[in-house]
């Protein structure tokens, strides 16, 4: 049995549900409102005491870590495969994980917390979010709670971001000259886990990410978005209910 708990359409929890609506696998899913502190409520800090979101539960064993979740569950359920049948592409594929772990998301996830994130938690009380960080085991969370609730993100930390988010998309331009998908000719991981990231760049840095500055990014992404499995996860869905502000438009990321 798997169980996930997860947070609908925030970018780490889209990479976790699209894999496992592309392998079409039964899943019981628990969603966790992150505004409401629900990751950091003992119940589960007791499964996950990091507070982060999405986590596996497959037949009692935990799976943490969004891009171990994904080769987990290819491993664990073959068919249909999302890594390439060898190893030049198997290890494209975990170049982009890696992309993604170290330059994609945490710079998606800062523009959001700065422009997203921290209007609403200026509206929360102090002490609730006092509360909330002292739950908070990873120091690096605990600092995005408190620039996103107090002092806001600086100026060269928001350009930082930006600059990774130019390089990853060069990096695709590239990769994308040279084959279909970003790890060779077939559908993968890879494409899977930069879509979690990428997939709001049109709104959220459209200089960096549009038909003429990076065309053959933008191309694949609306080639991404024609998936079914890709609409249904990016839809607006009972499992999936809008982010604030109820047009979705801000993409809140994982606490």
């Amino acid at each position: 049995m798997l169980v996930l708990y997860h947070a609908g359409l925030t970018q780490a929890s889209i990479k976790v549900r699209l894999t496992l609506k592309e392998k079409g696998l039964p899943y019981e899913s628990r969603f966790l409102r992150l505004l409401e502190q629900d990751h950091l409520a003992p119940e589960y800090l007791a499964i996950n005491p990091d507070g982060q979101v999405p986590t596996l539960v497959h037949d009692g064993e935990v799976i943490t870590e969004t891009t171990i979740i994904n080769e987990y569950l290819d491993e664990a359920f073959p068919d249909p495969p999302l890594r390439p049948d060898n190893a030049v592409g198997r290890a494209r594929m975990r170049r982009w994980g890696q992309i993604v772990d170290e330059h994609l998301f945490h710079s998606v996830a800062t523009l959001a917390w700065h422009h997203g994130v921290r209007p609403l938690l200026r509206e929360k009380d102090p002490a609730d979010i006092d509360r909330a960080l002292a739950r908070l085991r990873l120091p690096s969370k605990r600092q995005k709670w408190l620039k996103a609730a107090r002092t806001g993100f600086p100026c060269d930390e928001l350009e930082a971001a930006r600059s990774k988010i130019s390089y990853s998309i060069d990096k695709m331009e590239r990769a994308l000259a040279a084959h279909r998908y970003l790890a060779g000719e077939t559908y993968t991981l890879a494409d899977i886990n930069v879509l979690s990231s990428i997939q709001r760049m049109p709104r959220w840095a459209p200089d960096l990410m549009n038909e003429n500055v990076s065309p053959r990014t933008y191309e694949w992404l609306q080639m991404m978005k024609a998936r079914p499995a890709v609409n249904a996860t990016l839809s607006v869905s009972e499992e999936a209910p809008p982010l604030p502000p109820d047009d979705c438009s801000i993409p809140i990321p994982s606490f």
